[in-house]
């Protein structure tokens, strides 16, 4: 078969970037997995990537073609018609896999010169979306809107007193010079495509999910730490005491609802285009409150909230799956597809449109959140979801 210009321009280009230190750590990670399979001291692949009439040698075509004929395979081994399992992979080797598997059709190419009976597929989707990342915006008291996606560390802003300060990609409060203070509020709104994590001025660290936010004193007086959350979050507080009482911390969710501790490790999920508002307990104990319904929480259980107004224990909750996204992995339990969709939705930031019935079966495992959205989609063909990655980011799933 004979390659498009196209594809062997990008794959030519691609051997440029590694050799000239401008690829990316995918594209590094893919060229090297490359050399190693095919001994390079013997080929010279970088000494002559501009000469299109590259011949290699028969069992190094086999040994690569075998490498990603192998990773294909396991990828898709555990996928069955209404219910796939993604695999996850850590290191370097996630990132080179991936590579592999998206530009396949690339790597054979390049490999056969002679012409083939069976068409080889291209290189991957025009319209692939990349996933999401670090970043927020931080309102202050007086409404300016700060972005902090690339700040460094530093000092970046002073509110009644209270020092705020970038840290390693973390947002702090230094207290220090606010103890006159008055209540004063700030806000961290994650977009989605976003997550953050910062640290409380009592100590407390929050992690908010894509499409998230928390509201929050600069400095906490009373009887009482209160925060406001929309979206989801985790948060591992802090115990500490004041006039020798144990302060507790208090999460308020659409007015309605509430989640009081003393110290301990939970997370949060309140989106609104879910079916309920559910508190999953790792460490500790909380309090559940709403309206007049109480429900105590043990580490290893879920209190859900739903649209009723009706509090829902569930005594042995998948606790892994819960906080599953601040570990950087979509984390799937018998989910339906719409459920799914959701959260690549925050995630990935897209638009998500059905055509026609939406496809049932029900969805379990884990993948990895750094995947591109079409690698993430392709487990899913398996199921018989079919789908179109649209300009604008929007993603079209078909029947």
């Amino acid at each position: 078969m004979s390659p498009s210009e196209k594809d062997k321009q990008y794959f030519l280009e691609l051997l440029a970037k590694f050799n000239n230190g401008t690829a990316t750590t995918q594209e590094c990670a893919f060229v090297e997995k490359f050399l190693a399979i095919m001994d390079h001291r013997k080929t010279g692949v970088l000494a002559d990537f501009g000469e299109e009439k590259h011949s290699l040698e028969k069992e190094m075509e086999d040994r690569l073609l075998q490498s990603i004929r192998q990773d294909t395979e396991n990828r898709v081994r555990r996928s069955i018609v209404h219910r796939v399992h993604f695999l996850r992979r850590a290191g370097w080797w996630a990132a080179a896999a991936a590579i592999i598997v998206l530009m396949t059709g690339t790597v054979y190419w390049f490999l056969n010169t002679t012409p083939k009976q069976q068409p080889v597929a291209g290189i991957g989707p025009v319209n692939d979306v990349q996933p999401g990342r670090q970043g927020a915006y931080l309102t202050l008291a007086d409404g300016r809107r700060i972005l902090l996606d690339s700040l460094g560390d530093g000092l970046v802003a002073s509110e009644k007193g209270a020092q705020v300060v970038m840290k390693a990609g973390e947002l702090s409060y230094n207290p220090a010079m606010a103890k006159n203070a008055v209540t004063t509020y700030n806000t961290i709104s994650t977009p989605k495509g976003r997550q953050f994590a910062l640290q409380l001025p009592d100590g407390s660290k929050v992690w908010l999910n894509a499409a998230s936010s928390l509201r929050y004193p600069v400095v906490f007086v009373g009887a009482e730490r209160r925060v406001e959350i929309t979206g989801e979050a985790y948060f591992e507080v802090s115990k500490i005491k004041a006039a020798g009482k144990r302060m507790p911390f208090i999460v308020s969710i659409n007015n309605k609802t509430t989640v009081e501790v003393l110290g301990t490790h939970f997370n949060v999920n309140a989106y609104n285009d879910e079916r309920s508002i559910n508190t999953t307990l790792l460490e500790g104990a909380v309090k559940v409150s709403h309206e007049k319904q109480i429900q105590l929480l043990q580490p290893g259980q879920q209190a859900q909230v739903n649209s009723a107004g009706s509090i829902n224990l569930v005594k042995d909750a998948d606790v892994t799956a819960a906080v599953a996204w601040k570990n950087g992995s979509f984390s799937f339990a018998n989910a339906s597809l719409e459920t799914v969709m959701r959260q690549l939705a925050r995630w990935y930031d897209v638009e998500v449109e059905f055509e026609g019935e939406v496809p049932g079966g029900a969805f379990s495992g884990e993948i990895d959140r750094s995947l591109t959205l079409d690698q993430v989609l392709k487990g899913l063909t398996k199921t018989r979801v079919h789908y179109t990655i649209q300009k604008n980011n929007k993603l079209l799933i078909e029947p």
